[in-house]
């Protein structure tokens, strides 16, 4: 296999690795969402003193002693915390899975991309020279074809040409389920930004209205989005180059079929 070539068959596991990672730190990121908390008694004259910020699975609010003003900061894990709406649980609920699920298929697609890799460097090679060596059998056979007959194909022909029909087979299969764990994931973590970075932008309360009363007044802003939900765009779209790279990198073409036929005959 050609260096350039064997280069080539690197990109998809590289790229379903990045795909991964972005995944995993998308679906446990609390940076999808953050709402400024501040203090005074105007909007001209508030001063900024903590962000309240929040993702699918965990949460860091900033509470204030009504009394000091002193902001102390509480992490939660899991999807809904106390003072949540149902709405609000059930719709987050639904996102959250989503992209758990997303990251699910994305290592599945992984692990089949990887395995593609090493199947071709052994299935593939072996299919380019059988190729070769089918052209120069043909050759040979044409410029001798009114001086001699072509010899028939020995026992031991006819046995590896099964075992090359046998491991294209798996190739083709594992491409096959490759792709389709690579849609799947693509699917979820696109669905699943979508629907969590909705909810905890558009449902989430407080938003922007949340006063408290005290010494002076505590303010908290509207709901931003953050990182979080590049993160698991960016996850969503290696999986997608993925899928357009997996059958021209790893391509089948008619050589089962010629394989197929060898051990047949």
């Amino acid at each position: 296999m050609r260096p350039v070539h064997l280069l080539s068959t690197l990109f998809p596991p590289l790229l379903l690795l990045l795909s991964f990672i972005f995944s995993l730190i998308a679906t446990t990121s609390n940076n999808w969402s953050s709402s400024a908390v501040y203090t005074g008694d105007t909007l001209s004259s508030r001063t900024l003193q903590a962000n309240d910020t929040r993702g699918p699975y965990k949460s860091t609010f900033y509470a204030p002693d009504l009394v000091s003003l002193n902001f102390t900061a509480t992490n939660s894990a899991g999807i809904c915390v106390d003072g949540d709406e149902p709405f609000f649980c059930q719709q987050l609920s639904v996102g959250a899975h989503l992209l758990v699920a997303g990251c699910v298929f994305t290592g599945l697609a992984g692990l089949g991309v990887v395995g593609l890799f090493l199947m071709w460097g052994v299935f593939g090679g072996v299919g380019r020279g059988c190729e070769e060596r089918e052209k120069r059998h043909h050759h040979h056979g044409h410029h001798h074809e009114r001086s001699e007959a072509v010899a028939e194909p020995s026992a031991s022909t006819k046995t590896t040409g099964k075992y090359r029909h046998i491991g294209f087979s798996l190739l083709h299969w594992s491409r096959t389920f490759t792709m389709l764990m690579m849609v799947v994931a693509v699917m979820c973590m696109f669905f699943g930004t979508i629907i969590t970075a909705e909810v905890l932008l558009n449902e989430q309360r407080p938003d922007g209205d949340f006063i408290s009363s005290g010494p002076d007044t505590v303010m908290q802003d509207h709901w931003m989005l953050e990182k979080g939900v590049t993160f698991g765009f960016l996850g969503g779209f290696f999986t997608l180059v993925g899928i357009v790279l997996v059958p021209s990198v790893y391509p089948l073409g008619g050589g089962h079929r010629r394989w197929e036929k060898e051990a047949v005959d």
